[in-house]
């Protein structure tokens, strides 16, 4: 859900959108937690990086490193670049990535190391 809104975002910007407000919700509501509804977000997302991934893939680097008007600046006053949104996208889904598989490695492994119902060591998880 998270990691789409924010692929499509990019693959929007990529294609030549101008920066604006996402036109969806940054965290979208859990309405199913089905494994039906897991697979379905899963997939969404996975859609969304591939297609900014396309999208990325056919732009020059003159126009990721383009500035103009649109280009947005960050709080230091540093230009918000395509390359930086690229960037900011992979960052992105593997800070999440990672998180996923924390869970289910604790998953797998009965809980968190003070949960009584078991545990992990640091062994079992790297």
């Amino acid at each position: 859900m998270h990691l789409g809104v924010w692929a499509r975002y990019a693959g929007y910007r990529f294609e030549g959108g101008v920066p604006r407000e996402l036109d969806e919700a940054n965290w979208p509501p859990v309405l199913d937690t089905g494994e039906t509804a897991w697979a379905a977000v899963r997939d969404d997302a996975l859609d969304a990086c591939e297609r900014a991934a396309r999208r990325l893939a056919a732009l020059s680097d003159g126009v990721l490193d383009a500035i103009d008007t649109n280009t947005p600046m960050d709080g230091t006053g540093e230009p918000v670049t395509l390359r930086r949104v690229a960037s900011g996208l992979s960052q992105h889904v593997a800070y999440h990535a990672g998180q996923i598989a924390l869970v289910k490695q604790l998953i797998a492994h009965g809980g968190a190391p003070d949960h009584p119902g078991g545990g992990i060591t640091k062994g079992s998880v790297l």
